[in-house]
């Protein structure tokens, strides 16, 4: 993968943006997707600008991808045919700002869904967690085995005793559903990564 200097950005901000951690759910000025944790933001005061840590300096191409290995993918600032006219391939949210193509024009990757991690353990637990093309029980949360919309199946993470199994977009749902409760956001102190976001979400649902 090639990355960008910082005088190269794709965001067309004018100010230098600094690392920062969000405690707070945030709209992502780069994809326009909901987030929290490690981020990059505006030191300016009265400037809102932030963006997900993966969107700050996106890589121009991805070479590979585990569950789409056939395909090369593109970096674009905006969906080539407009935006919300494409569906990311892995949570289902419409792509409305920074994306993944491939070359193809098949698949649609947000950037910090193209970065989920594939395996990690479950907080005060002892299951590891898989990121699966395919899950064999229901999602815990849909009651679903299926999700698809379109073209678009997504992914999902299962336990490896296969009895946690949650869509990637329900748990992305989940999280704005607790948000708007009032409940709180993952802890952004513990980590601040996407990885924390996901792995919050299926400890809160274990319980």
């Amino acid at each position: 993968m090639s990355t960008l200097p910082e005088s190269n950005r794709f965001d067309g901000h004018q100010h230098e943006l600094t690392p920062a951690k969000s405690e707070v759910l945030f709209s992502c000025d780069g994809c326009k997707e909901l987030g929290s944790g490690s981020c990059y933001q505006c030191p300016i005061t009265n400037c809102s600008y932030i963006v997900h840590k993966e969107c700050h300096n996106p890589p121009l191409t991805l070479s590979f991808h585990q569950f789409f290995r056939s395909s090369h993918f593109q970096f674009h600032k905006e969906s080539p045919t407009g935006p919300g006219t494409r569906i990311c391939d892995v949570c289902f949210s419409d792509i409305h700002g920074f994306s993944y193509q491939c070359s193809r024009g098949k698949y649609d990757l947000h950037p910090c869904c193209a970065n989920l991690p594939l395996a990690f353990s479950l907080p005060f637990s002892d299951k590891a967690i898989y990121l699966c093309d395919e899950i064999k029980s229901r999602c815990l949360k849909c009651q679903s085995k299926r999700r698809s919309s379109g073209k678009v199946q997504g992914l999902s993470y299962v336990s490896s005793d296969g009895k946690l199994c949650y869509h990637v977009a329900c748990l992305n749902e989940a999280l704005v559903e607790n948000w708007r409760n009032g409940l709180p956001t993952p802890d952004a102190n513990s980590n601040g990564d996407h990885f924390t976001l996901v792995s919050t979400s299926l400890h809160f649902f274990q319980n």
